[in-house]
């Protein structure tokens, strides 16, 4: 099976990505890097499944990404990138956290409904 994991740096995402890998699944994984958590631990998540056989990596905004293209191939979608915490939903914060939240959301369901994809399984830790 090819599976897209989104938030593929994120505790969880590296987490699911290894177990897929292990269970001879094939796994793209989707991350932007932000700084919302120190980057160095989101790089020390994926350092373990960077080089393995069958993981590829994509450093992207979902926001903007070309989406369509890399679901195309896929079976299934985990999507569990997002911003988490409910204090950034409010004030100064809440343009980031809506755009990395609600309209990335929007683009992997965009980019879903054209693809044939078996499921899309989301995620929401806050």
């Amino acid at each position: 099976m090819r599976a897209i994991v989104t938030g593929a740096a994120g505790f969880v995402g590296s987490h699911l990505s290894a177990h897929l890998l292990d269970h001879g699944d094939e796994v793209v994984g989707l991350d932007s890097f932000t700084d919302y958590y120190d980057p160095r631990l989101k790089e020390a998540n994926v350092a373990t499944l960077v080089g393995r056989e069958g993981f590829t990596l994509h450093r992207l905004d979902l926001t903007c990404a070309p989406l369509a293209r890399l679901f195309e191939q896929a079976d299934v979608v985990y999507h569990l990138a997002g911003q988490p915490g409910v204090r950034g939903s409010w004030g100064n914060d809440f343009q980031p956290y809506l755009a990395r939240n609600v309209l990335a959301t929007q683009q992997v369901l965009e980019a879903a409904r054209n693809a044939s994809l078996w499921k899309v399984i989301y995620a929401l830790f806050l």
